[in-house]
């Protein structure tokens, strides 16, 4: 979840601006500060080539793919039963009696819609809205603001968390930073012996440019039509089918090709020194990104289509940068966490507050 692009602005985010716009500014000075004097900003790190192969990162993906389609199939024929429950109720009643609904049926009944039922957005639904592309109203807002669009309540916005900041940076870093580029950095090696103009590239850096341009596609998003409910329940068995998946990768490469921690990119002395990276690259990184999706959605995207895949290709940039200087996991996982979280501390302030 790191692309809640089309926000409106809110009066907290624009009283914090100065500040954070300050704030940002100091890793950039110290960062000049050691390029004028010739010194890494982040002093590469190396380690053996990682032991898992292609194979091994295509059967990890396969078994996402299909633990998403098990966990999604399984809460499909929940989702019924869940409706009907307390929970479901207060989920929507609780929101329609505090404000007018952001989503109705047009039958006027609330309650879970089916695909085929078209729904009506009120004029001050919050999000960004399109109109009439397809049979009813569609919305370009991020699934997780449209969940809290209709219930900003504290149980929803723990659910979110936990999903957004806490699972969803630790796996996809597992996948596309580790498993992946990590893979590609392997490959990389192997053809720079054998062609010899790659030795003039970085290293690394091809590994990142590809990772950074498939995480970004993955997350390309058009406007659709809003249901809080299935938006709901993706969260919670997308999450479930992320932690199988990392479970069964650390599994398959541990027993097939005697992965240690180190290959995983875990270094339990390092781990506080690499939460404070982390944190030093959100503090410089995070804010201009959060901008730049802005300016993109704004003013390059048709209003049917995100751009956060432009601010993401950056984005993902700095994280395998990140992860080819140091071959460690935390610091990627940090950045990300604390992007998801700035995302989604505006999208709770915007329709919470």
């Amino acid at each position: 979840m790191n692309d809640l692009g089309g926000q409106q602005a809110s009066p907290w985010m624009d009283a914090q601006s100065l500040l954070i716009l300050v704030a940002t500014l100091a890793p950039w000075v110290w960062m000049v500060r050691r390029l004028v004097a010739r010194r890494p900003i982040l002093p590469y790190q190396p380690r053996r080539p990682v032991p898992w192969g292609g194979l091994d990162v295509a059967l990890v993906v396969v078994f996402w793919l299909g633990a998403i389609l098990a966990v999604s199939e399984l809460g499909g024929r929940l989702l019924d039963r869940w409706a009907e429950s307390r929970f479901a109720q207060r989920f929507w009643i609780g929101a329609m009696s505090a404000d007018p609904s952001p989503w109705m049926l047009a039958s006027g009944v609330p309650g879970v819609a089916a695909p085929a039922v078209t729904m009506v957005a009120p004029a001050n639904s919050a999000g960004h809205l399109v109109p009439w592309l397809f049979d009813g109203w569609i919305e370009l807002q991020h699934p997780v603001v449209v969940v809290l669009s209709s219930d900003p309540s504290f149980l929803t916005l723990a659910v979110c968390l936990l999903i957004g900041v806490v699972v969803a940076p630790i796996t996809e870093e597992f996948v596309f930073r580790l498993l992946f580029q990590g893979w590609l950095e392997a490959v990389e090696r192997r053809l720079r012996r054998r062609i010899p103009p790659l030795r003039r590239v970085l290293l690394g850096m091809p590994s990142v440019l590809i990772s950074s341009i498939v995480f970004a596609l993955m997350h390309w998003r058009e406007a659709m039509t809003p249901n809080p409910t299935h938006y709901f329940l993706g969260l919670i068995s997308g999450g479930a089918a992320s932690l199988l998946m990392v479970g069964f990768a650390i599994a398959l490469v541990r027993i097939r090709v005697g992965a240690s921690a180190v290959d995983l990119g875990l270094v339990p002395a390092k781990i506080g020194r690499d939460v404070v990276i982390g944190l030093v690259a959100a503090l410089a990184v995070v804010p201009p990104i959060c901008w730049l999706q802005v300016l993109v959605q704004t003013y390059l995207m048709p209003e049917h289509v995100a751009g956060d895949p432009i601010a993401l290709a950056l984005f993902a940039a700095v994280l395998g940068t990140l992860y080819a200087r140091t071959h460690r996991i935390v610091p990627a996982v940090t950045l990300h966490m604390a992007l998801n979280l700035s995302s989604l501390a505006m999208a709770w302030f915007s329709v919470g507050m």
